[in-house]
């Protein structure tokens, strides 16, 4: 019974910690089912759903506690195990991770392509190898063995002396003399030099995400601290601003911000208040739709309604006017720190047609 013990792979849990290890992963189970209650519960229905990690979350604890309510189903124990896969979680969770992450999900179309060219190269070799060598080397035999021979002159591993030495002195003149071929080292030495070359392709575009997904993230890290700093109120505008940007002076300007005042007015009283506002801006195409609440409503339009909260059109376009100077402000700001020279002209040229607009209408 001894040597049976011993040669046993894993040996068997007691009862007492058989106990102890189904409570606990009973614990683990609930409390990953917790969490991801209120996740859903903080995201509502869609943001949560439209998060790759919610989806890959919810997959995850679904299985787990489907394997804890239905222990006796064929496969739930090795399902279970998938929830060691709620450890890439720390990927989204640590900066230094989320970016090594991102920049090998950004790079598998790029590193694809870049394999496939060195495959297709690495075959063209490997024929040309069977052709030339198949009959005095049985690394070169057929296309298979001559494609793994080519992988390890690829990666290094004792090319030279294993591979390509052998091979120089196989030819024998018509006195049956050895003859030095001096086409094995020019064979061998340019797939050298290529698939190194193919490989150091692959390290650049790995290097160049990793680049791209650093300033992703300070850029990021900016827009939240901006963001953060800005009230909310401020913002609810920003989609209906976008619109209204495409105006070519000031005449049509206030020909736009009277259709939006008039689709606001629906009563026909020449003033409108937070309900009638909001039901006429959810009838421009904004995207995203424009939610005005009256917290947000009492915010904007300080200084411009009048005691009873209501905009006529004169205050609702100086209202407008003052709310896009701002925006643009806000957007000079946010592209001059992100340094993107054709977006800091385009929103240039905003900034001057309103300034140009302004002085018209001066």
């Amino acid at each position: 019974e001894l040597e049976i013990e011993w040669l046993e792979p894993l040996p068997s849990l007691t009862r007492d910690q058989e106990v102890i290890f189904t409570l606990l992963d009973d614990i683990f189970t609930w409390t990953f089912l917790v969490e991801l209650l209120w996740n859903m519960a903080g995201h509502l229905w869609w943001p949560f759903w439209l998060d790759g990690w919610n989806v890959f979350d919810f997959v995850v604890v679904a299985l787990g506690v489907i394997s804890v309510i239905f222990p006796q189903v064929p496969l739930m124990n090795d399902i279970r195990l998938l929830r060691v896969f709620r450890a890439v979680r720390l990927f989204r969770k640590l900066k230094s991770l989320r970016i090594i992450f991102n920049s090998l999900i950004a790079s598998l179309v790029p590193v694809i392509n870049s394999v496939l060219i060195l495959i297709i190269v690495t075959s063209m070799y490997a024929v040309i190898a069977v052709e030339l060598y198949g009959d005095t080397s049985s690394l070169f035999f057929d296309f298979q063995n001559a494609m793994f021979s080519m992988y390890q002159v690829a990666t290094g591993d004792s090319w030279a002396m294993g591979v390509a030495r052998p091979l120089f002195y196989n030819d024998r003149d018509e006195d049956g003399v050895t003859e030095f071929d001096s086409w094995v080292m020019a064979f061998f030495t340019s797939y050298t030099i290529v698939s190194i070359l193919l490989l150091n392709v692959v390290v650049a575009v790995l290097l160049d995400n990793f680049t791209k997904q650093i300033n992703l993230e300070n850029d990021k890290e900016k827009e939240a601290s901006v963001t953060n700093n800005v009230d909310h109120h401020c913002r609810v505008l920003d989609s209906l601003m976008e619109v209204v940007l495409v105006f070519d002076n000031a005449t049509h300007l206030e020909e736009m911000l009277g259709c939006i005042f008039d689709r606001a007015d629906i009563n026909k009283l020449g003033s409108v208040n937070c309900s009638e506002m909001q039901t006429g801006l959810s009838s421009i195409r904004c995207e995203p739709p424009v939610n005005l609440t009256p917290e947000d409503f009492e915010h904007l339009t300080v200084g411009f309604a009048d005691d009873y909260g209501r905009l006529n059109l004169a205050n609702f376009s100086a209202m407008m006017w003052t709310k896009l100077e701002i925006y643009i402000k806000r957007k000079v700001g946010r592209v001059h720190d992100k340094s993107e020279p054709h977006s800091f002209s385009a929103v240039t040229l905003m900034g001057l047609k309103l300034i140009l607009a302004k002085e018209e209408e001066g």
